[in-house]
């Protein structure tokens, strides 16, 4: 008879994990609807535990390849407000130059011609003799001269030629209405100061030609008397995520079909000596190769920055100390050189994972040494799909194995399954360098988890209101409340032992069972019993 007893609780528990298991795969499917939809506080929630990875991370020491010559407080101090006039820009350029920097960077535009006093001065000169109509050639020419020698901008045009190895930024205007103020003119010919710096661009079948990215509608470039000099041109734009923090950087950006590449990006070019290739296929971009290696990307061509650290994990020099030679001689010899301000008045100052207030200068330093390094953090978009089946395993599995358990037990079970989850996603970001989702499948569990045992815990207290219910009116309730703590104990044939047994009669039983209605008879019965 034994078996029987097995049989009917194999059968039970079978029942059970089935009806469990549709609670379960329902919650799943609900999380996996939830991920695809990803809401703005769940994609928040994501977006701050990467933040905590790199936290938890700590420093990575940079190569000793990159600084930064920032415009901080010291430099307006002494030299003067921002902006500065073009000639100190040059001089600073002189100098680096003149010390052995491989490639300087400026993080920042000159689109309008510098205001001098002395051109002004000279333009009305001009003006006074030919209204006067006086004719000297030696006037004429010593006026040209000035104007030449006094012109700022062709003295930084002239020191950006002479160097040979400048970068500069610009910035593009990727919302119509801001761009629309802008005459057509002066796109075109702003256009025409940067389409050398573009991508030459590989597609890998005539359908991937037709894949439309997000498109800038404008650019502010420099004068194209600087851009002209310059070894080319970068865009500095940096584009936070949803709760205002940078953590990627667009490797191109889509502009009347031509496609071009950040700051960071031209600057390596230089400095490998190689034209970085963009291959696009039908999905998005393929991949971006520099240096030999290929930058790993998402589909819209996002790199994920790898933080290198909190401010000054680069080397900062004062654009005030170059410029008045205090800098001890060889510091810049063979470096990447970033020209950028950092005070806080220049409102050059960004929200990055590891600070809340961070210098932008330093953010294409670390795009920089991420590439160099070669210690890309990845993020490919076909992850997603993973993810959904990270989901639904994770799912699936919990509905089958915790309606076995106690709700204890299950407890225990999904805790111990969330600090594992959590060990090994951190192992994937430490050492392999890849961006696995913790919140869905997290989250996932723990819905499961309370969904089953809601589930379990008032079909259980069904059961028990029936089996109280049933068995109440008989006998009485410590008998009841032993019977649904261990159901076990109730079976057919009772069970041997030896006891001892008190019999007592109720004196004029059957007059008073004749006189009570079945319910107050039942009711009289147990008040005796239960006293006796």
């Amino acid at each position: 008879m034994a078996y029987k007893k097995y049989l009917i609780k194999f059968v039970t528990d079978y029942l059970l994990t089935i009806s469990a298991l549709r609670v379960g795969i329902g919650i799943t499917f609900l999380c996996v609807v939830v991920n695809v939809i990803n809401p703005p506080f769940l994609q928040r929630l994501e977006l701050a535990c990467y933040d905590l990875r790199l936290t938890a991370r700590g420093m990575v020491s940079p190569l000793d390849k990159v600084v930064l010559v920032a415009i901080d407080e010291k430099s307006l101090d002494e030299v003067g407000r921002w902006p500065w006039p073009r000639t100190r820009i040059a001089e600073i350029i002189d100098r680096l130059t003149e010390d052995g920097a491989k490639v300087i960077g400026f993080d920042m535009v000159f689109p309008e011609p510098d205001e001098n006093r002395i051109l002004r001065e000279v333009a009305l000169i001009k003006k006074e003799i030919n209204e006067l109509r006086v004719k000297n050639e030696q006037l004429d020419s010593y006026l040209t001269h000035l104007t030449e020698t006094a012109d700022p901008d062709k003295v930084l045009a002239e020191a950006v030629k002479r160097s040979g190895r400048v970068i500069l930024g610009y910035f593009f205007h990727r919302d119509a209405a801001v761009a629309g103020h802008i005459p057509e003119q002066k796109k075109e010919e702003n256009f025409g100061n940067i389409v050398f710096s573009s991508y030459p661009v590989k597609f890998t079948s005539p359908g991937a030609a037709t894949v439309q990215f997000e498109k800038a509608f404008a650019a502010e470039a420099n004068l194209k008397l600087l851009s002209d000099a310059a070894k080319g041109s970068g865009y500095f734009n940096v584009f936070p995520d949803p709760d205002g923090v940078v953590r990627k950087v667009p490797l191109i950006t889509s502009c009347q079909d031509e496609f071009f590449s950040p700051l960071s990006l031209r600057m390596l070019y230089l400095y490998f000596g190689e034209e970085p290739l963009l291959t696009i296929e039908e999905r998005g971009v393929r991949g971006i190769w520099i240096g030999g290696s290929e930058i790993p990307t998402n589909e819209k061509g996002e790199m994920l920055i790898n933080y290198r650290g909190k401010q000054k994990t680069f080397p900062h020099y004062s654009a005030t100390d170059i410029l008045h030679g205090r800098i001890k001689p060889q510091v810049f010899k063979n470096k990447i050189v970033l020209v950028g301000g950092t005070a806080i008045g220049l409102f050059d100052l960004r929200a990055i994972p590891l600070e809340s207030v961070f210098p932008g200068p330093e953010i294409h330093a670390n795009i920089i040494d991420t590439i160099l390094q070669k210690d890309f953090i990845r993020r490919p978009q076909w992850f997603g799909g993973v993810e959904y089946i990270v989901i639904a395993v994770v799912g699936i599995l919990f509905s089958l194995v915790l309606p076995r358990f106690r709700a204890l037990f299950g407890f225990m079970g999904a805790l111990g399954f969330v600090i594992l989850y959590i060990f090994a996603d951190q192992y994937f970001f430490r050492s392999l360098r890849v961006w696995l989702s913790i919140v869905y499948p997290i989250l996932t569990i723990v819905l499961v988890y309370i969904g089953i045992t809601l589930y379990r815990y008032m079909t259980e207290e069904r059961e028990k209101a029936k089996v109280r219910g049933a068995f109440s009116v008989y006998v009485t309730p410590s008998v009841v409340d032993e019977m649904l703590k261990n159901p076990e104990k109730l079976k057919l044939g009772g069970e041997k032992k030896e006891l001892t047994v008190l019999f007592s009669d109720i004196r004029g039983f059957t007059t008073i069972s004749e006189n009570l209605p079945p319910d107050e008879l039942v009711k009289f019965l147990n008040e005796y019993l239960t006293a006796m």
